[in-house]
């Protein structure tokens, strides 16, 4: 679901169609995310968007995203109505920092950040191997980490997250760094 009418929705709307995404759009006031949607990023230049925004992660939508400046990004993040872990979830800016200007680059910035998203492996926290070892798995690459003092780690919003090598826990603390932006 893409919600807006801005220059970068319209690119989303013909490169997501592009790459074989059932694509909608809406305008906020009419946008009704639901639990069955893959992502809904809104690209609406502040109309409406905190409503659509807190429904469609309140809905468990997997890639929430919302087109906007760090500064602004922060503060709609902040003004969301809904539990600190939801807003944790919201892309702001929309798209992976690839250098992106203009609306087509943006465009193909923020699918494949909703790409990435979708087949990255699940954050796992440790868990007790049967030999009573910790262990858990690394976001990054997939790779199951024996959790000791020396294992790189990071702490996240959600809790530790730990990592087979430095490069991947150097990746992840970037990518995070982006999504959280100048809150």
């Amino acid at each position: 679901m893409i919600v807006g009418d801005a220059p970068i929705a319209r690119a989303l709307v013909e490169i997501a169609g592009a790459a074989g995404y059932d694509v909608v759009v809406a305008d906020a006031e009419q946008a009704e995310p639901g639990p069955g949607d893959a992502a809904v990023v809104v690209a609406s230049h502040g109309s409406g968007e905190e409503r659509v925004l807190g429904r469609a992660l309140s809905a468990g939508v997997p890639y929430v995203a919302l087109v906007a400046s760090r500064v602004r990004g922060a503060a709609v993040r902040a003004a969301l109505d809904v539990p600190d872990e939801l807003r944790q979830q919201l892309h702001t800016p929309a798209g992976m920092d690839i250098g992106a200007r203009t609306p087509a680059e943006i465009a193909i910035a923020i699918l494949a950040q909703l790409v990435a998203e979708h087949h990255a492996p699940p954050v796992s926290p440790a868990v007790p191997a049967v030999t009573g070892a910790a262990s858990a798995t690394d976001p990054v690459c997939g790779m199951e980490v024996a959790v000791t003092d020396a294992t790189p780690h990071l702490d996240a919003p959600g809790g530790r997250v730990y990592f087979c090598c430095t490069g991947c826990a150097e990746a992840y603390a970037k990518e995070l760094a982006g999504d959280v932006g100048s809150r």
